[in-house]
């Protein structure tokens, strides 16, 4: 009974989407019209070409006009083969 419990709980986190590992890197971005809210989808797609990553979320952080840069969050689906001591380096803690 123990096994089959453990093994539906695990089968739950699997499928759940809100269960799902992602993780964050911060990106310090040149093109500082993306940024705009209208511009999200164009955004999104300019980081997904650049970095070839699953690209879930965006947040904007700090922007800087005179250098015409602006420090973004990104939250991705890792692969498998991303996993590497650098990944669990240079991720950003979760509030």
């Amino acid at each position: 009974m123990t096994n089959i419990v453990m093994t539906l709980l695990v089968w739950i986190c699997e499928i759940n989407p809100r269960m799902k590992r992602t993780s964050t890197k911060l990106i310090q971005y040149d093109r500082i019209e993306l940024v705009k809210p209208e511009n999200r989808d164009v955004l999104m797609n300019d980081l997904r070409q650049r970095t070839g990553l699953d690209i879930v979320d965006v947040e904007v952080g700090g922007m800087d006009f005179l250098r015409d840069m602006a420090m973004l969050r990104i939250t991705y689906n890792p692969t498998d083969k991303m996993t590497s001591s650098i990944e669990s380096l240079t991720k950003m803690p979760k509030k």
